[in-house]
């Protein structure tokens, strides 16, 4: 039994982790999106415009993905510690 918890603990600290990483990554999209959209408002030149715009759409698109990470992240460590508890109960 405590096997069985501490196989438990160990992945749901494992996926906490995880979705930390990828909290950084969320920081990092969210400062290069707002880069480019500052340097949208800056440029003077056209081709240096479509390359800031272009990020900010990629930075963008990395800021959803990023947080539909996080989001079913949080989700399945719910769906252990659900599982864990339910474990708990057949062995009650």
């Amino acid at each position: 039994m405590d096997r069985l918890k501490q196989g438990y603990v160990q992945e749901i600290e494992y996926q906490k982790r995880m979705i930390n990483n990828i909290k950084k990554y969320l920081k990092i999209s969210i400062i290069l999106s707002a880069c480019a959209f500052t340097s949208i408002m800056l440029a003077k030149s056209l081709p240096l415009k479509i390359l800031s715009i272009v990020l900010l759409v990629i930075s963008m698109l990395l800021i959803f993905i990023l947080g539909l990470a996080i989001h079913n992240g949080y989700k399945n460590v719910n769906k252990v510690i659900d599982d864990y508890e339910s474990q708990m109960k057949q062995q009650a």
